[in-house]
């Protein structure tokens, strides 16, 4: 009758509902893509500024020079992210989208509750959403790279430098752009898991869940005091002064664990 017992309570535990965390290799495919795009565009201002780099003191025509160049650059590659971004997004959108709605499914039908999401009205608000922001972020990439890059250009050929010196400053500035593209695809990654999640959820019939906090580098303390507690998923967990969902603030990890009703236990 024990081992009876103890196999019972082990399917049960099995048929729990658990947090589905955001898909790691979306978010690496999705950064690598971004990655690919900020090397081309290196890659291409060091080919070019090599061309124009005053090799003595700068005259004005020399300086003109180079300010033509950096200005075709970032021409250039503004309509390259431009161009990238909307399919860029809406890939990693979409597979993120796939990958919560697969295995929300498969964790309902161990449940015997045979579920197949479709794309309503408001996963398709969410969706185009997500897309618009994502293709925000891409397209400040270049932005804010350039910004730094003309400064650092026309700073060294003020002062006289050689371009070897530039290239070393213009790597650590390409280093910078790559680690934003990084926070760029873990945030987006943790934001639309944790939106659709809350979705999906309401969905599927759940109410509430429980806030489970995911260590890492820099925790905040409200998120791992509210560790283990329940929230109305509609609302949302009040911390800090406001009502937020785990995966939702910059830089959060938490995740989200459906609770059962009563009536479906």
């Amino acid at each position: 009758m024990a081992d009876k017992r103890r196999t019972i309570k082990t399917r049960i535990e099995e048929d729990k509902p658990t947090p589905i965390q955001p898909n790691a290799g979306i978010e690496s495919a999705y950064r690598r893509k971004l990655n690919a795009l900020i090397t081309s565009m290196q890659k291409s201002v060091l080919f070019w500024l090599q061309g124009v780099y005053p090799k003595a003191e700068p005259t004005v025509a020399a300086v003109a020079k180079v300010e033509k160049a950096i200005a075709a650059l970032k021409i250039r590659w503004f309509e390259k992210f431009d161009e990238a971004a909307p399919t860029l997004a809406a890939s990693f959108v979409a597979k993120a989208s796939k990958n919560l709605d697969g295995n929300m499914e498969r964790q309902l039908a161990a449940r015997k509750f045979g579920i197949h999401f479709e794309l309503t009205p408001e996963m398709k608000a969410i969706v185009h959403a997500e897309i618009v922001q994502n293709v925000a972020l891409i397209q400040s990439i270049p932005t804010q790279y350039f910004t730094e890059v003309e400064g650092l250009v026309m700073r060294s050929v003020a002062v006289g430098g050689d371009m070897k010196t530039l290239s070393l400053e213009l790597h650590k500035r390409y280093e910078i752009t790559l680690d934003r593209a990084s926070l760029i695809a873990q945030d987006q990654n943790r934001k639309v898991n944790a939106v659709m999640t809350r979705v999906r959820q309401l969905e599927a019939g759940y109410t509430k869940a429980e806030w489970l906090h995911v260590a890492c580098r820099y925790p905040r303390q409200s998120h791992v005091d509210f560790s283990g507690k329940e929230y109305e998923i509609a609302k949302g967990a009040y911390i800090d002064g406001k009502y937020i969902w785990p995966g939702s603030e910059i830089g959060c990890g938490c995740l989200s664990l459906p609770v059962t009703p009563d009536y479906l236990k």
